[in-house]
């Protein structure tokens, strides 16, 4: 496709469906390979409006040349002009505040993508000014496509957030191959390149890409090099790595979560390369893991070249035969390759690994989900790993020990609590809230449960279908207990800390008396937060990739206080800045339980404990299946909670209550089911 392909308008404006970044910048950006921009002023924030854009410029291997002016006051000016001895130094001095100003308000994400672009040589950036007393303001883009198509377009934004999504602004467009507009196109890219060579007798142009690269890495280092600076390995990773390679690069990890799977992995596979070149395939469940993923790999293999596959990237195939026949002619040449496990079951895929000539290692992140797994991919993968911090769940004992036979049999194992013990993750502190449920919800449980036992003959499942449904009807009914809505407000109110919080929220619906309207449950617990005082947000499946990392970001960084979930915080995703979390809908699942854990105790500076706030749903006494679900949570996280021994009473107590045994809560009977997993 080129522009001639797009339905583009000739004008656009900043608000609405029609606005300048999403139905203009952004899609034809994804055809462009040369962009040229002037502007009277420059943000980086812009990278947060047009990122998807500008990264589709980069797979084009593109460049963007951009030409802006300092905002200089009168007394900068008249320096300027009565032949400051060091004015060159002073103009991009004066630049460089404000720049490095928008720099710190970039997420992690957005500022490692400005330093690859200029790194790469994609984004390239001039200073200009006048030679009077005035400011460079003109506001001009060129953009030309892989079939040399030209468009110009001009107006009154600037390369800024707000230029482009929150004034009023409007720009018009000239394309070059329609009648009468060549001539205008011609003549404005004649006058930007006069401008970029310093041909301009009126405006002076400066060179600043090294300089911005240099303040771009300095904010970087501020920011506790996480972007670029390696990792570390503690030494249990590497004591994992050792018996992985003496397993002949086979073998599957068990590590609780938060102990750092994904870099000991990454590691590992470094490893493996140094003495056996391969291709690198990783598999993971969900799309932002795969994203989150190729970030950690990236800072890893610098210079590899990595493919992400998934419905997000429609290009993959594609990329990836390029990859391969590069790799014939530079056998250097690292190919990662990261996928969902729903794309790396596609016989495409298959066929597109099967290109390559040389040998491959398979990485397959919460190995859980990986069910299915066939011979064939033991000769397709001469090496493998699998990663998991819960391969056995509640009765699937036996599944587990197939699961990591697979791979090649468990060769490390850090549970949680030697993880506890030894400081690998934060202590932390357990709170049931206790509420009541009431006798419709609990004719409503048994009922459900009277379903369940009709799909079971001879102690067999005859309707695994009907069972499924069954079960999480059950639960639901628990997730959505009358009393957890009622006392929501009371519930948060009383959480002490007022950041860097989680609330798990039900997928049901509640029903907004002062409306008539059904509501989400994840949207009337981000009302509660509000009134509350925390700025919140949510991440769920509705939220992009990239939307879903920026969030991470801005969690991270305090300008978000609160985040709303419902599973996609379950597995996987890296938030160790989690002081605390509220757990108002949870399944009957050991894997849940441990996993979200994991996300809460993970290190993080500053953070000495964490807390986990859940409420429990307690039933009538008859109702002791409903008991045994809950208090199976309850058990779960009591045990390795610093206040353990003032729980346990209460524990012990509620047993005596419903008549059951320890044992009896401590049993996983329902039937597992799958994740979608390219959520």
């Amino acid at each position: 496709m080129n522009y001639k392909d797009l339905n583009i308008a000739h004008s656009y404006i900043s608000q609405g469906d029609n606005n300048i970044v999403d139905a203009f910048l952004n899609p034809v950006l994804k055809y462009t390979k040369e962009y040229k921009r002037s502007v009277g002023f420059f943000s980086s924030g812009v990278f947060e409006a047009i990122a998807d854009g500008i990264i589709g410029l980069a797979k084009n291997h593109g460049s963007m040349k951009l030409i802006a002016s300092p905002q200089l006051s009168e007394e900068d000016a008249k320096a300027i002009n009565l032949g400051y001895e060091h004015r060159n130094q002073l103009v991009e001095d004066l630049f460089s505040k404000d720049f490095v100003e928008q720099l710190e308000g970039l997420s992690d994400v957005r500022l490692k993508m400005l330093y690859e672009l200029i790194k790469d040589g994609v984004l390239d950036i001039k200073i200009a000014i006048v030679s009077t007393t005035g400011i460079y303001h003109d506001k001009l883009g060129i953009m030309k496509d892989i079939d040399d198509n030209k468009i110009a377009f001009f107006g009154s934004p600037n390369s800024s957030y707000s230029g482009y999504r929150s004034n009023y602004e409007k720009i018009r467009i000239s394309k070059g191959w329609e009648e009468g507009s060549r001539e205008v196109v011609e003549e404005e890219e004649a006058e930007f390149d006069n401008l970029w060579e310093n041909n301009n007798k009126f405006v002076e142009v400066l060179e600043y890409t090294e300089t911005a690269k240099e303040s771009i890495i300095k904010v970087i280092e501020k920011r506790r090099g996480a972007i670029l600076s390696p990792i570390k390995l503690r030494d249990y990773q590497e004591q994992a790595i050792a018996a992985w390679k003496a397993n002949n690069y086979h073998g599957f990890y068990v590590m609780a979560t938060g102990t750092g799977k994904t870099w000991t992995a990454i590691y590992s596979a470094k490893e493996l390369v140094k003495e056996h070149p391969c291709m690198i395939v990783i598999c993971a469940p969900y799309k932002h893991l795969v994203k989150q993923w190729s970030e950690d790999v990236d800072s890893a293999f610098p210079e590899s070249t990595i493919i992400l596959v998934s419905s997000e990237n429609p290009g993959w195939n594609k990329q990836i035969s390029d990859a391969v026949i590069k790799a014939k002619y530079d056998s250097k040449q690292q190919i990662i390759i990261i996928s969902t496990i729903m794309s790396f079951n596609m016989e495409k895929f298959v066929n597109s690994i099967k290109k390559y000539e040389g040998e491959r290692l398979l990485i397959v992140d919460e190995a859980h989900r990986f069910t299915k797994r066939s011979e064939e991919l033991k000769t397709l993968y001469k090496y493998m790993l699998g990663l998991s911090a819960t391969p056995f769940s509640g009765s699937s004992a036996e599944k587990g020990k197939e699961l990591m036979e697979f791979f090649g049999g468990q060769v490390f194992d850090l549970p949680i609590e030697d993880a506890l013990e030894r400081k690998y993750l934060v202590p932390y502190y357990y709170y049931p809230i206790y509420v009541n449920s009431n006798a419709e919800e609990e004719n409503k449980f048994n009922y459900q449960s009277r379903v369940i036992a009709s799909c079971f003959r001879g102690g067999k499942c005859i309707d695994p279908d009907k069972l499924v449904i069954a079960l999480r009807n059950r639960l639901r009914i628990i997730s959505m207990a009358e009393e957890k809505q009622t006392r929501i407000d009371e519930i948060i109110g009383d959480v002490s800390e007022r950041d860097h919080f989680v609330v798990y929220c039900g997928d049901g619906k509640l029903f907004n008396e002062s409306t008539g309207e059904e509501i989400r449950h994840i949207n009337a617990v981000k009302q509660v937060l509000s009134r509350h005082e925390f700025k919140p947000s949510q991440f769920t499946a509705r939220e992009n990739i990239q939307e879903r990392m920026d969030l991470v970001d801005s969690f991270n960084k305090g300008e978000i206080s609160a985040l709303a979930a419902i599973r996609c915080l379950d597995e996987g995703i890296n938030i160790p800045s989690i002081k605390s979390a509220l757990i108002l809908s949870s399944n009957d699942d050991y894997r849940e339980f441990v996993q979200r854990r994991g996300r809460i105790l993970r290190l993080y500076e500053g953070k000495e404990y964490a807390k986990i706030y859940d409420v429990v749903v307690l039933p009538s006494e008859a109702s002791t299946q409903w008991a045994a679900i809950e208090l199976r949570r309850f058990l779960e996280y009591g045990r390795l909670s610093l206040n353990w021994d003032e729980l346990e009473v209460d524990f012990k107590s509620l047993l005596m209550r419903y008549g059951i045994t320890e044992n009896e809560v401590d049993v996983y009977d329902y039937e597992e089911t799958e994740v979608e997993e390219d959520e």
